[in-house]
């Protein structure tokens, strides 16, 4: 036992040695990390050294700037006498146009810069912008420098929209905050007016802001400068804003302002904002516009800028008694003057105006009918939120022949629809009875809102079209409208042979009566099929037509936006060029530069932009391209078994041009197709272009030589499910009762629940939610965005039936089941060739090509279509058409 001590002993002398080795490399290791740590702190020490340089030298030129700045303000606001507002000109990158503006603004502010200091707010870095503006001692420069990355909301977006957007906030914010100004006023040198107009809006809290712009200031339509004028909505340029005003807008500013002048412009004329607040604004303008490309990006700068009367007569605004347009007053004022004016009313209205001594007034009932009057005179056409962007209470005033007024005063709304739309005026004015002067015949077609007829003129004997359209079906007013503007636009093409010829409109306590001409030769594609020979010179025959129509259209201002093989019909038999344009349901006037939103059209045929919410007719030249590949291919370059799939391989865009047939299609041809289906519309084909191609222009390239059959087999299968398809969707949307309808009143009645006859988008998606929906805020805020016709930002009645009764109709089972059961007479489960037959003779049109239709529709080859196969075609790229977008009434004759 005494030697177990010694023994543990030896055992020690070990450890300590190891211990000792170990506190050694743990030493050791300690002053490496040591030197690596002291290196470290040396060289953090050093980079915040530069960092600290380098803030210093940031600061030292922001001290500068806001030295600067005071020592700008210091200056303007010498001599005791607070300013009345802040002037601001805002620049980028145009140094030239930044001189004249100031140097314009500087000769009236000069005398009086303590009322109106002057401020240049730019936005970059532009270096010449930047000497130009510190080259001025009047003034006071602030520098906006933008560095955030720009998202936009929108495909197809400019991104400078974002950013002028940012900068417009970010200057306002400056002087209404930082510098505590009380108004700003932007651009202008209008200054005695606008002291005048602060003190009016001082007095009357209903007025929101003051303009020194007219929409229609153009020198033939002004007269008076000391006139001045409310208005519902603000003129987009040259204003005067109170910070009270702008505490309310700042934090609702948009993010960019795509389609109009200015973002506070948007702001102001949203009916949540201005609250039913006014603005004013002078007959005679006061504001400049130096060039083309600084106004809304050079669109309409001829017809509304450049014209435009500048105000150079000495007013002494301030002695002027202005209470004459304060709230009570001027509704008195102003309805006196339309009162006293003298009513005209039917055509050749300019030359009425004209040929009356002293102011006239005309009546307009909707939006089509304004445009139309407004497109006679030259005026201002926009409409917003309801009324034209130029009106007071809906009521246009101009002048004509320099001293007499005209006013386009809206009429009582005859669209109220408590007791039905039966005793309702859809056209404006009593017509003649049509059956006064045609015998109507046998039915030639039917259709989503009524029914086509051969009909005979009375006094003549010949043979027409009438196209009767139910008026109880036109549930809204959007619906009326459309019904309108397809009359106006079918009257507006008059003339072009290849566009069906409208004779007359008619209408009755029930009915609205189309009578044009008769097209009895049957479909495009069925007379091609017929024929049997076909070639790339035939098609190119027949594109050239197709083309040609576009070509009229656009010159006159109008987009078709339905172009397809269907809407082309043979006048007769004999004569395989006779082809007439129909349909023009979804067409609508345009202007150079205008920017479409809504998407329209078939999903084989609608080109990407469309798709993207953001085309011109540019969208109609896509189409025609499609048509003429189905023309030489015989099948559409775009296909998919689902809707969503073809529009897919419509953004895509790629080409097919290695299946049969195109080995054998000739190059020019093909050279063609690509340059009409280009996905970027800027670098696409205008209309003239390809009527100029050497594959389509007479005596051109285009082989004469016989296609392959399998193109014409191809042809009369897409030709034959189409038919299908389309009688199937018509009586579908006859099925929709009165008392779907009405169950859709009551919906719309149950999400609008503060009762204020309009949908926002938490009310929307709080009635989703009780109705089921598992709907994401996106994709709500995609559908109240489609649904949101005027763009007001909510969605009234009319808006929310034409937004969801195709949606009722196509997704609900019980209508698939009724379209199914229409074809199936005998109730066996399956529609056979018999009964397509008899459903053709009942829907008017022509029963060729039937077994074509099964054959394309039949999955299982077993010769007959069941209800599976029926609603496969059905979802099989289902045309996007709504109920107020569907007039598309059957023109046909049975061949």
């Amino acid at each position: 036992m005494a030697r177990v001590p010694c023994d543990l002993r030896f055992l020690l002398i070990p450890a300590a040695f190891m211990f000792i080795y170990i506190q050694m490399r743990l030493f050791q290791t300690q002053s490496q990390y040591a030197d690596r740590l002291s290196s470290a702190l040396e060289s953090e020490n050093h980079c915040t050294s530069q960092l600290r340089s380098l803030i210093d030298q940031v600061s030292t030129k922001q001290s500068r700037i806001l030295a600067l700045e005071g020592k700008g303000i210091a200056k303007l606001t010498q001599g005791g006498q607070g300013p009345l507002a802040a002037v601001v000109i805002m620049a980028c990158s145009r140094a030239d146009y930044l001189e004249r503006t100031v140097n314009s603004v500087l000769k009236y502010q000069s005398p009086i810069a303590s009322k109106y200091p002057l401020f240049i707010s730019q936005d970059g870095s532009n270096q010449a912008v930047k000497s130009k503006s510190l080259s001025y001692t009047q003034l006071t420069y602030m520098q906006h420098l933008d560095f955030e990355p720009v998202i936009t909301e929108r495909p197809g977006e400019l991104i400078a929209y974002y950013k002028i957007a940012r900068h417009y906030k970010w200057a306002l914010d400056q002087l209404f905050y930082k510098h505590k100004f009380s108004r700003v006023i932007i651009l202008e040198d209008f200054f005695d007016y606008f002291e005048a107009a602060a003190r009016l809006m001082d007095r009357d809290g209903t007025i929101m802001a003051a303009s020194s712009w007219n929409d229609n200031g153009q020198k033939q339509f002004v007269h008076d400068p000391y006139a001045l004028y409310r208005s519902d909505f603000f003129p987009g340029l040259g204003w005067m804003l109170k910070r009270s005003t702008w505490d309310e807008l700042s934090p609702k500013w948009p993010k960019a302002y795509p389609y109009i002048r200015l973002s506070i412009s948007m702001a102001m004329r949203l009916k949540e904002n201005h609250k039913g607040r006014q603005f004013v604004r002078p007959e005679v303008c006061r504001t400049y516009n130096f060039g083309e490309h600084g106004s809304s990006l050079g669109q309409f700068f001829s017809q509304y800028l450049e014209p435009i009367k500048l105000n150079d007569v000495k007013v002494d605004w301030n002695a002027m008694d202005l209470g004459y347009l304060t709230e009570g007053n001027y509704t008195k004022y102003f309805s006196g003057l339309v009162r006293q004016a003298r009513p005209i009313q039917g055509s050749d209205l300019v030359l009425k105006a004209q040929n009356i001594n002293g102011d006239v007034r005309i009546r307009y009932e909707d939006q089509a009918e304004f445009e139309r009057i407004a497109g006679e005179f030259g005026i201002f056409e926009e409409w917003k939120d309801g009324v034209p962007r130029t009106a007071y209470k809906g009521i246009v005033v101009f002048r004509i022949q320099t001293t007499r007024r005209v006013f386009l005063h809206k009429r009582e709304d005859t669209m109220k629809h408590s007791g039905g739309n039966q005793a309702c005026f859809v056209l404006g004015q009593k017509t003649p009875s049509i059956r006064d002067l045609y015998s109507l015949g046998h039915k030639l077609g039917q259709g989503q809102f009524g029914t086509t007829y051969m009909c005979r003129e009375i006094s003549t004997g010949r043979e027409y079209a009438c196209k009767s359209i139910t008026k109880r079906k036109l549930i809204s007013k959007e619906d009326v409208e459309d019904v309108r503007r397809e009359i106006q636009i079918m009257h507006h093409l008059a003339g072009y042979k290849n566009i069906v010829t409208i004779k007359g409109a008619y209408e009755d306590p029930l009915y609205v009566h189309i009578v044009m001409e008769l097209c009895s030769g049957g479909e495009l594609f069925d007379r091609i099929i017929q024929r049997g020979h076909y070639s790339e010179r035939k098609a190119a025959e027949l594109i050239k037509i197709i083309v040609g129509v576009v070509e009229a259209c656009h010159s006159l201002g109008v987009m078709h936006r339905d172009l397809k093989p269907e809407n082309f019909l043979l006048v007769n038999k004999d004569d395989d060029f006779s082809l007439k344009a129909i349909d023009f349901g979804l067409s609508v006037f345009f202007k150079p530069g205008q920017i479409f939103e809504d998407v329209v059209g078939s999903p084989y045929y609608v080109a990407p932009e469309v798709l993207l919410k953001h085309y011109g007719p540019e969208a109609d030249v896509w189409t025609a391209g499609v048509i003429l590949y189905i023309l030489v291919s015989g099948v559409p370059p775009f296909w998919a078994e689902t809707q969503q799939g073809i529009f897919d391989a419509v953004l895509k865009g790629h080409i097919d041009f290695d299946s049969d047939p195109w080995p054998l299609i000739s190059d020019s041809a093909k050279d063609l197709i690509r340059g009409m289906l280009c996905s970027r519309p800027s670098e696409r084909l205008t209309a003239h272009q390809v009527l100029r191609h050497p594959w389509i222009c007479e005596n051109g390239v285009a082989p004469d030589r016989a296609l392959d059959p399998a193109v014409l087999s191809r042809l009369k299968q897409f030709s034959a499910m189409n038919k299908l398809k389309q009688m199937a969707l018509r009586v579908i949307a006859e099925s929709l009762s009165e008392e779907e309808i009405a169950g859709l009143k009551e919906m719309f009645k149950a999400m609008d629940t503060d009762n204020s006859g309009a949908i926002t988008f938490d009310e929307l998606k709080a009635g989703l939610r009780r109705y089921g929906s598992t709907l994401k805020d996106t994709e709500i805020r995609d559908l109240m965005e489609a649904a949101d016709i005027d763009k007001s930002g909510t969605i009234d009645y009319g808006e929310f039936i034409a937004a969801t009764i195709h949606l009722n109709k196509l997704d609900r089972e019980e209508h698939l089941l009724s379209a199914f059961s229409y074809f199936d007479k005998d109730g066996s489960g399956y529609i056979t060739i018999d009964e397509l037959q008899q459903a053709c003779a009942e829907q008017g049109m022509s029963d060729v090509f039937l077994e074509d239709v099964i054959k394309e529709v039949d999955q299982d080859n077993d010769g007959r279509i069941d209800y599976g196969e029926f609603v496969a075609m059905m979802q099989k790229g289902i045309a996007g058409r709504t109920m107020r977008q569907s007039i598309n009434m059957s023109l046909r004759k049975n061949a």
